[in-house]
């Protein structure tokens, strides 16, 4: 058989399948699962949504045999970028498996559509990403690597951490990751790097994220899991700097060099921690000028409610 199928709308609901009950249909066995061969399989979707997640204009080319759907879906506009893709279909369990490719996507979207991470990341990406489902594609299991092209991350520069009273500081005193390591948050420009990593995504959670971003004085390396449904953190941050570059600066008029021994308490566990920091991307700086840190964060990161802990390595 030839099929040349159009569907004007299909939408995804997540637990469909777990909470509502659906009338069985009697149908005769020798219907059930007819042993169809068909060679040319076109679908042609007009418009498909998941949560927040939508696609217009799609096309799916393959074929099915013994049961299985291979198919092909040919480049199509996504996020600014081009999405295709190419998998499997398996229709007696409902389960399928799909190798995606992004190619020039804007990444603050992405991040938002199907994480709720809002202006957590800027930049043009790209990315592949395998993809298992189940349960008619309302269970996802996915691994991805991506890379972004002077990326940066705004929110985690901007984000501030409250110095309490001490005897150096009368008042509290907020600053920022962009104000300790010199980085001018307002451009853009000033915090971008080439980022690039991992992760895997089962349903609602990433779990096993690993980002690297490299710049000429700051390198970092973050790890950890995201909860996308309670927008929860639970990350780990290790990272190198040129401290010459921050010598002069002061903030409201105290030097940085006292911030950094009160902010940056220091932690003589950098031995303990020397496989992470191996992981770093290198920065330009002779031994002596590097300085390491690293930085625990755990809670929303939509809405600034986390804890933060900040430690020197030394």
């Amino acid at each position: 058989y030839d099929i040349d199928l159009f569907l004007d709308r299909y939408d995804i609901k997540n637990g469909y399948h777990k909470h509502k009950k659906r009338k069985k249909l009697k149908i005769s066995n020798k219907y059930k699962h007819p042993d169809l061969t068909i060679d040319k399989l076109k679908i042609r979707l007009n418009h498909l949504t998941r949560n927040r997640v939508s696609l217009d204009n799609i096309q799916i080319d393959g074929k099915l045999r013994n049961g299985i759907i291979e198919f092909k879906i040919p480049e199509m506009i996504f996020a600014q970028g081009f999405l295709n893709a190419k998998g499997k279909y398996y229709i007696k369990s409902h389960s399928s498996d799909i190798d995606f490719t992004a190619e020039n996507i804007d990444s603050n979207i992405v991040a938002d559509v199907f994480f709720g991470l809002q202006n957590q990341i800027k930049g043009i990406a790209n990315a592949q990403m395998h993809i298992q489902t189940k349960n008619k594609l309302d269970s996802i299991d996915a691994h991805a690597l991506f890379s972004i092209h002077e990326g940066y991350l705004p929110k985690l520069g901007s984000t501030e951490f409250i110095l309490k009273r001490s005897k150096l500081i009368k008042k509290p005193l907020k600053i920022r990751i962009s104000d300790i390591v010199n980085i001018d948050i307002s451009k853009a420009k000033a915090f971008s790097s080439n980022l690039y990593g991992s992760f895997d995504f089962d349903d609602y959670e990433i779990k096993n994220a690993k980002i690297f971003s490299q710049q000429k004085y700051l390198s970092l390396f973050i790890e950890g899991n995201y909860n996308v449904s309670k927008q929860n953190g639970n990350l780990q941050m290790w990272g190198k700097y040129n401290k010459n570059e921050q010598k002069k600066i002061k903030i409201l008029f105290v030097p940085l060099s006292w911030i950094m021994r009160i902010a940056f308490k220091p932690e003589h566990t950098k031995e303990a921690h020397i496989d992470k920091l191996n992981k770093v991307p290198p920065i330009l700086a002779s031994p002596d000028d590097e300085e390491s840190f690293r930085v625990k964060i755990n809670g929303n990161l939509n809405n600034n409610d986390i804890k933060v802990e900040l430690k020197s390595l030394k």
